[in-house]
């Protein structure tokens, strides 16, 4: 209990802080992309003390993390998946998020995000979609060609992982689950979405390139770009196609592709942190025509 109360002092002291602070910091949502009614929702800087009030309300549910294969017998595949889920028992059912790698990184590289995640009462899939045997990813050709193979693959991936964990754990939340993916993972979850765009509720990309977003009225969409790669032609909508569109894409200007993982920095992780944060509080959804 004196745990709770002295955090408690904290929070309402790095809150105060953070009134002052807001001027001065340097972090901003990329105005480029956005609609004019949803930008004010995510332009919100990221202060120094905001970073701090980002990760010590969830520092003590957080802690729970577990490394499972789930046996695929249809398709022979034995898949590795990290498990982060709140530390202590919550009073309300967890959600689901699945959270798709970057192609060559290993489903811990992006801990802090599925840790945080878990904090904020999900349970959280990370996924090991690249396996011993399996094809090397074309590097050339038409990306959105060669490479569907692999994202067709990590689909069927995704929903076995999906009805796996919904079978041992009956008492999820049934909202269907937030999908989230860097780079090739993204591409990934952002096909799975055209596929099956009820079975999302969400999809959140960082830096997917090939993949272009749905122009649809489900799922919505929160796609966070690097200071430095630009995606494929016709992969994100343009100024005219955003508009009634529940997509949210915003430019990370001190993040670089590479570091959108555990390489990145404090600060880009809590910018990362508090764009998805503020986007699963409040999505966005389609215009009426």
């Amino acid at each position: 209990m004196k745990l709770f109360l002295i955090a408690g002092i904290i929070l309402a002291a790095l809150w105060a802080i953070d009134k002052f602070a807001m001027e001065s910091c340097p972090f901003r949502a990329a105005r480029g992309g956005i609609p004019r009614g949803q930008h004010a929702r995510y332009t919100q800087q990221v202060t120094p003390a905001r970073l701090l009030l980002l990760f010590l309300p969830f520092g003590l549910l957080m802690g729970q993390t577990r490394e499972i294969v789930l046996v695929d017998t249809v398709r022979q595949r034995s898949i590795p998946v990290v498990m982060d889920e709140p530390s202590k028992p919550l009073k309300h059912p967890l959600r689901l998020a699945v959270l798709n790698p970057g192609y060559g990184e290993p489903p811990t590289a992006y801990s802090f995000l599925a840790r945080h995640l878990a904090g904020r009462g999900f349970l959280v899939a990370s996924i090991q979609h690249e396996l011993p045997g399996d094809p090397p990813l074309p590097l050339s050709g038409p990306p959105a060609v060669v490479r569907k193979p692999a994202w067709e693959r990590g689909v069927a991936t995704i929903l076995f992982v999906i009805h796996a964990l919904r079978t041992a754990h009956p008492d999820l939340d049934p909202r269907p689950p937030v999908l989230l993916g860097h780079s090739h993972g993204g591409d990934t979850a952002v096909l799975f979405a055209h596929l099956h765009p009820g079975a999302a509720s969400a999809v959140i990309t960082l830096d997917h390139r090939r993949m272009p977003l749905p122009r649809a009225s489900h799922p919505p969409v929160l796609s966070l770009r690097s200071s430095d790669q630009q995606p494929d032609p016709g992969v994100l909508p343009s100024p005219a196609e955003l508009a009634g569109l529940p997509i949210t894409i915003i430019h990370l200007p001190a993040t670089p592709h590479n570091d959108m993982t555990g390489a990145a920095t404090p600060q880009q992780k809590a910018e990362i942190l508090h764009h998805i944060d503020t986007f699963l509080r409040n999505p966005p959804h389609a215009s009426p025509e």
